[in-house]
């Protein structure tokens, strides 16, 4: 299992790298309230792709109306 751990941990290792290095070309470009703004709308739109996610398998259950009762 070492090996698996390895690649894990140089593949964390390049992609934050390349995730500075993309800030950084965002921030130089852009501007701080700019890469705010976009890393906002990107967070936003990761909640609503996430709030639409479904176990497998399960049905979509919607809540029955409680039925009143008529005195």
């Amino acid at each position: 299992m070492p090996a698996i751990t390895a690649w894990s941990n140089s593949g964390k290792v390049v992609s934050g790298l390349f995730g500075s290095g993309v800030g950084a070309l965002v921030v130089a470009s852009w501007g701080y309230s700019g890469a705010f703004v976009l890393a906002g709308s990107i967070g936003l739109m990761a909640a609503g792709l996430a709030f639409m996610l479904r176990q497998p398998g399960r049905k979509l259950v919607r809540p029955q109306p409680v039925a009143q009762e008529v005195s």
